[in-house]
């Protein structure tokens, strides 16, 4: 039987990365079963928690994952609710055994791979789908924990059994395969009638209104969980961004099967949504970790969730303009990120000290506060030099070792450009804090012609992957008040452009994302 390989894209639980990593096992795909994550309501003031904002957000039912995955893909995902741990042994070993993987949680002390950090976890979630004869035991991959594939022995098995309070697991099972002919106009109108036509929510009032509902927002109340991620109104809204990402990958999908570009152009539009709405979510995240809420942090929520919705009308407008006329000709051009599509071999360091606004390295005179929560990257590992190579490129980042700023923190500056060359590519050295980010910029070219490209903000404490994206620099950094250290990132994102002169370029607002140099490619 073949090995299992993990299948998780950055917005994808647990369960998720099961649904996606089963259906690509048996060679299947899994991206509809995301195509009714599109949605938002904003319940009454909830009556037992009359002060709290996070329980009145609903967001999907997330049971769809499944009759999706069942209607497009042919995979049938069955629960099991048992009575008792010996009937929770015994189905799950019968589900392994006739071949039909097995989605739970685990109590980590269960886990002889577990790791100390894993061990303050309160459960795991594992995908078992094999079991082994000669060695007593299941094969396992650990979403959760390793994501790798793990050997689950026997005995540790019925300890999970027998110390569990809960009987439930998910069981998949491979249904015949049809063809399956999708309506491309069709899905796309069901789902934007839903958001401007339905009579029982109306959409973007209800994000307004969430949105206002922070004039009166009680911080220490609405987080009063020791663990904000878990607190309703951090987890609601990182679903909202997840959910725009992962429908998506619906629209991507849906892209190539039906052989439509213009699609896939809407669906980087709800990658762009997703970010506009994390912006507030990060907002929220430093004023909880500073412990503090001022009438600016406020406003500037409220301006990132507006933006959201006013983005949001925007992909409902593109959406409508697509299924009237079949094309997008009038909307923003959408450029993939490709190194091997640059031409030039020479290179040029674009100024930027007067645009910088930020200071992220860490300095003696102690002037640095990287992300408003005082987090910082230390100077251990920059070259002296303060140019820092990738490749035949280099970066100016001097800046970085002085008691000066050294950084630009994406606030809709225009970067002028005086420099007359033909321009092939523009590379970016960047990163993002309290989350990953997926903007675009605009390219304003001689002759007053525009572009917009899309660029990848990813976070600077986690080793990400992302398409299109290097690691340039790879140093220590403090964050979280100081309190921990880590390893930390600064990215390199490259894209091609015209080949020809360009007058300026302009940022997003993003403060969350920041820009340490430009290289030009000629």
């Amino acid at each position: 039987m073949n090995s299992m390989r993990l299948i998780q894209t950055a917005d994808m639980k647990c369960d998720d990365a099961a649904i996606a990593t089963v259906a690509t096992w048996w060679g299947r795909n899994y991206e509809m079963a995301f195509s009714q994550l599109w949605d938002f309501k904003f319940l009454p003031e909830d009556t037992k928690n009359p002060n709290l904002i996070g329980t009145r957000i609903k967001t999907p039912d997330e049971l769809s994952k499944y009759i999706n995955l069942q209607k497009y893909h042919d995979i049938l995902t069955t629960r099991f609710d048992c009575k008792d741990s010996e009937e929770f042994e015994h189905l799950l070993l019968e589900e392994v055994k006739n071949g039909h993987p097995v989605m739970m949680e685990i109590d980590p002390r269960n886990k002889p791979w577990a790791t100390k950090r894993e061990l303050t976890d309160n459960l795991s979630f594992i995908l078992a789908y094999d079991f082994d004869r000669a060695k007593n035991g299941l094969i396992c991959l650990d979403i959760h924990g390793s994501k790798k594939v793990e050997f689950l022995p026997m005995q540790n098995f019925v300890q999970e059994c027998k110390s569990r309070k809960t009987f439930y697991f998910g069981a998949f099972s491979k249904l015949e395969q049809k063809e399956i002919q999708i309506d491309w106009k069709e899905f796309l109108l069901n789902s934007v009638n839903n958001i401007c036509k339905n009579p029982e929510n109306d959409y973007f009032g209800a994000i307004k209104s969430f949105a206002d509902s922070f004039e009166n927002i009680d911080l220490e109340l609405e987080c009063s969980d020791s663990n904000f991620y878990m607190s309703p109104i951090c987890w609601n809204m990182k679903n909202i961004c997840r959910y725009r990402n992962l429908y998506a990958l619906s629209l991507e999908y849906l892209s190539k099967k039906c052989n439509k570009r213009e699609i896939d152009d809407i669906a980087k539009m709800f990658i762009q949504a997703g970010s506009k709405w994390y912006l507030g979510l990060a907002l929220l995240t430093k004023s909880v970790y500073v412990k503090s809420i001022n009438k600016d942090i406020i406003e500037r929520i409220k301006k990132a969730i507006y933006n959201a919705a006013d983005f949001e009308k925007e992909i409902c407008e593109s959406i409508y303009k697509l299924c009237d006329t079949g094309s997008l000709a009038q909307a923003k051009n959408f450029e993939v990120n490709s190194k091997d599509k640059i031409s030039g071999k020479r290179f040029y360091n674009l100024p930027l000290d007067k645009y910088f606004n930020n200071k992220a390295f860490y300095t003696d005179e102690h002037i640095e506060d990287f992300d408003g929560t005082f987090s910082c990257f230390l100077k251990d590992g920059l070259p002296e030099s303060g140019l820092v190579s990738v490749g035949e490129k280099t970066f100016d980042m001097r800046n970085c070792l002085l008691p000066k700023m050294d950084n630009i923190s994406c606030r809709s500056q225009t970067i002028n450009i005086d420099f007359n060359e033909r321009i092939s590519g523009i590379y970016l050295l960047c990163c993002a804090e309290w989350g990953n980010f997926y903007e675009n910029i605009k390219i304003i070219y001689k002759d007053n012609h525009t572009e917009n490209c899309y660029v990848t903000f990813a976070d600077w404490i986690y080793k990400t992957t992302y398409q299109g994206l290097t690691i340039a620099w790879q140093g220590k950094g403090m964050y979280e008040n100081r309190e921990k250290t880590a390893d930390v990132f600064i990215f390199e994102q490259a894209f091609p452009v015209n080949n020809e002169e360009i007058k300026a370029i302009e940022l997003p607002y993003l403060p969350n994302c920041h820009i340490f140099a430009i290289t030009l490619s000629y």
